[in-house]
């Protein structure tokens, strides 16, 4: 975790829609880094909205969400 204003903070993904996009993305607690986790297929969910929660340690613990929208988009591939 990095250090905050009040402790160490961590990042986590709190919500999805739909639920199961949850799944699909992982987040690195120390960096808030977004990865894929699982192949995204544009025909079945083309749009993932994560709900992201940044969170402190200290002993009155704050935190703040936000709402980050994914776009899959088609990949052509040209032979």
């Amino acid at each position: 975790m990095v250090p905050g204003r009040d402790g160490q903070i961590g990042f986590y993904i709190t919500g999805s829609e739909p639920e199961e996009s949850h799944d699909l993305f992982s987040i690195d607690e120390d960096t808030g880094y977004i990865r894929v986790a699982k192949p995204l297929d544009y025909e079945t969910i083309p749009v993932h909205r994560l709900d992201i929660t940044v969170r402190d340690n200290a002993l009155i613990p704050a935190e703040n969400t936000r709402l980050f929208t994914i776009y899959v988009t088609v990949s052509v591939h040209l032979n």
